[in-house]
């Protein structure tokens, strides 16, 4: 029977733009959504229904940060940054999951918020959300980093043998043009 990849939380880390987002929270730790669904449906007063594929791949990207974490001081400095001169900083934000689990790439992202602060009589519990808005929300299919996912394995196999079958066949047709060729050279010497 096969088995999903094992998750584990301390197998993911975050990047924007090169830098680590670290101190993440225990609980949910990164929410990422699209702004618009896929399609828009209008049925009409005849029942008949008109379908429309959205253009929109846009979305935000939602990092939740421990009260502690160096990330907080560092995304404070780009806001600040930001606030003083007239451009943004823009980045892609990169997702790395050993378990495979992560399906989507986002790329021109650029802090849209800033997170609500509240302080307490511990750290514990205390978090901070950043979020971003992201250029472009992608999603991806199965890659070769899915691991042991049978999918992955089944295409793999298909792959394999698919270029198996060509290299025979190019090899068959190769020695058969070989022994024409041979053939027809005898044929003309004698």
């Amino acid at each position: 029977m096969a088995s999903l990849p094992v998750y584990s939380s301390r197998d993911v880390q975050l990047f924007w733009s090169g830098f680590h987002l670290d101190g993440l929270t225990p609980d949910s730790f990164l929410t990422a959504m699209r702004n618009e669904d896929l399609t828009d449906e209008e049925v009409g007063a005849d029942g008949f229904l008109s379908t429309s594929k959205l253009p929109n791949r846009t979305g935000t990207f939602t990092v939740t940060l421990q009260q502690q974490s160096i990330a907080n001081k560092v995304l404070s400095g780009v806001v600040s940054t930001q606030e003083q001169e007239s451009g943004l900083y823009v980045g892609d934000l990169m997702i790395k999951d050993l378990s495979g689990g992560i399906i989507s790439n986002h790329r021109g992202c650029y802090l849209k918020g800033t997170p609500e602060q509240s302080l307490g009589n511990t750290a514990t519990g205390s978090s901070r959300a950043w979020v971003w808005f992201v250029e472009r929300f992608d999603y991806s299919g199965l890659t070769e980093t899915d691991g042991a996912n049978p999918l992955v394995e089944a295409k793999r196999s298909a792959i394999d043998a698919g270029v198996a079958s060509i290299k025979g066949a190019a090899r068959d047709a190769l020695s058969g043009g070989i022994q024409s060729a041979g053939d027809f050279l005898v044929g003309q010497l004698t």
